[in-house]
């Protein structure tokens, strides 16, 4: 377990959060949010940095568990 981490649940969201951290670190995310929140910005969508964020992000976790079947965003 790492710091903070007192049962379960903790365990698995510390986990999550690995995960999500290394998508977010990645060249090929931050490659893909550049193209979205370019493309979101001249096509007049608010918050377009926010959403092209959210999207490059969906799409990598979607890509990684359809290759790795590592991260399972067990949450309901």
């Amino acid at each position: 377990m790492g710091p903070g981490v007192t049962n379960h649940q903790d365990e698995q969201l510390l986990n999550i959060c690995r995960e999500v951290a290394k998508i977010c670190c990645s060249s090929e995310f931050k490659k893909l949010y550049r193209e979205m929140s370019r493309y979101y910005r001249k096509s007049g969508i608010m918050h377009a940095k926010r959403i092209a964020y959210q999207d490059a992000l969906f799409s990598m976790v979607i890509e990684y568990q359809q290759e790795s079947n590592h991260l399972r965003l067990n949450l309901m």
